[in-house]
């Protein structure tokens, strides 16, 4: 039996000790912006909870990983690191605690920009906006279609078959999307269990909960889809960082469009934490190399 949701949004992140760093940035930007005072909730692994006290001390849940045993798989899928995975179960089962009715799924890479409010992500008091995007600006860039877009499309089509939805259309969210308690009930007993699916289950047929989810609302319509663009800039390889900064776009600028900047650390991590109050040439040395200087430039 579900514990009644008590809150009508909340924010969740998932972190762990190699991101730690990020975490505490994105705390601070949080703690900054938060002009609404909305819950955060971290999930992290046992042995990793010391290293989140800052989260604590300012008077944020932190839970751990434990908490998910029933649902996390003992082996990754897709290749996956189980870290990996174990994350994408949890976005999917978080709702099953009852701790909300909505839960923002944020990133520790993420950084707010400007003050936000519980209307940015709520239409009333409990019906979530639905971010989309069908990523056009993806398609038609070189360097992200061919590294990562195909095999996403691919990836998109098999939720669409397992769901049997035929519309022609690819709305859909990376990440940063609304997860409703309601919504992911229905996709637990209307989809899942007559199946016998897990949640393991739903990632061997694609790895992309933010897609699971919103694909299933748009399919099922458990309340009224109010689309929204995304909230937050997602800047998903070195390439289109390149051009942000060639463009002269500095954090001010992305702030008249966007609450918040993703900077995916899988090409910068080495780098450290992303700056761009840095002057342009140390952004361009510490976060590029040649080779994405002449992709983003010649699509070479």
């Amino acid at each position: 039996m579900e514990t009644e949701p008590r809150e009508p949004l909340v924010f969740f992140l998932k972190s762990y000790a190699p991101d730690v760093e990020f975490a505490h940035r994105f705390l601070d930007s949080f703690t900054r912006h938060n002009v609404d005072g909305i819950p955060l909730i971290l999930v992290v692994p046992d042995s990793d909870i010391d290293l989140f006290d800052a989260f604590t001390d300012a008077g944020h849940s932190v839970l751990a990983e434990s908490r998910f045993e029933q649902w996390l798989p003992y082996a990754s899928i897709h290749g996956n690191s189980i870290g990996y995975t174990h994350h994408q179960v949890i976005r999917l089962s978080f709702w099953e605690l009852g701790l909300a009715q909505n839960y923002l799924n944020v990133d520790s890479e993420m950084v707010f920009l400007r003050d936000f409010h519980v209307a940015d992500f709520l239409a009333d008091d409990i019906t979530p906006f639905t971010f989309l995007s069908e990523d056009f600006d993806l398609w038609t860039d070189p360097a992200y279609r061919d590294s990562h877009f195909l095999r996403r499309r691919e990836q998109m089509l098999a939720i669409k078959g397992a769901l049997g939805w035929t519309d022609p259309r690819f709305p859909t969210m990376h990440g940063g999307g609304v997860y409703n308690y309601e919504a992911l009930r229905l996709l637990r007993d209307e989809f899942m269990t007559p199946r016998g699916l897990t949640y393991s289950d739903l990632l061997k047929i694609s790895p992309i909960p933010p897609t699971w989810h919103s694909f299933w609302v748009q399919y099922r319509q458990p309340y009224e889809v109010i689309p929204r663009r995304p909230w937050y800039l997602f800047i998903h390889n070195a390439e289109q960082l390149i051009r942000l900064i060639v463009q002269g776009k500095s954090e001010a600028d992305i702030s008249e469009d966007f609450l918040a900047l993703n900077l995916n650390t899988g090409f910068s991590r080495d780098a450290g934490l992303l700056d761009l109050t840095l002057p342009p040439r140390d952004v361009l040395a510490r976060y590029s190399d040649s080779r994405a200087l002449m992709s983003a430039a010649f699509g070479l």
